[in-house]
């Protein structure tokens, strides 16, 4: 298991390897929390919330206007799981991508991931999909100080 706890300020998290800001890999769970301030991440694969070969990625920034930096696959709660055919087929993998507060900058090959966006990704291998490959991502725009409900609005 690995954590990062970040309280706030305006911080660059930059990573040119896989498996980085808040990814899971091999029955492991990775977990990035960022409570506030104008972040920008640079991110590569199996990042942001991305969970691969039976592990769990976590990314949740709480509040700010970030910048995502992301063209790979597993990223921003997606879930991949290489092998097919054996035991692993049987266990989950998750990837799970929350960004709570902000109107943030959004990475431009991914449609789904905007503001105000609720989305689910299947594993990589869409030509054999596994039930256990689990992936959800959140982009809400609560203002600081609003009161807060699970609901992502449709302001784009």
């Amino acid at each position: 298991m690995g954590i990062l706890w970040d309280a706030g300020g305006d911080d660059r998290y930059r990573a040119s390897i896989n498996m980085a800001q808040g990814a899971g890999h091999d029955f492991s769970l990775g977990f990035l929390y960022e409570a506030s301030g104008d972040d920008r991440y640079d991110a590569p694969n199996l990042s942001l919330g991305g969970g691969n070969a039976n592990g769990s990625g976590i990314f949740w920034d709480v509040e700010g206007a970030d910048t995502h930096l992301v063209k790979a696959e597993t990223t921003l709660g997606r879930a991949n799981t290489d092998s097919r055919g054996g035991v692993r087929d049987r266990i989950d993998t998750i990837g799970l991508f929350l960004d709570t507060g902000g109107r943030d900058a959004c990475p431009t090959g991914k449609v789904f991931a905007r503001n105000g966006r609720l989305w689910t990704q299947r594993g990589v291998n869409e030509a054999f999909p596994l039930d256990t490959e689990r992936g959800a991502g959140v982009d809400t725009t609560w203002a600081p100080g609003a009161v807060r409900s699970w609901r992502a609005r449709g302001d784009q």
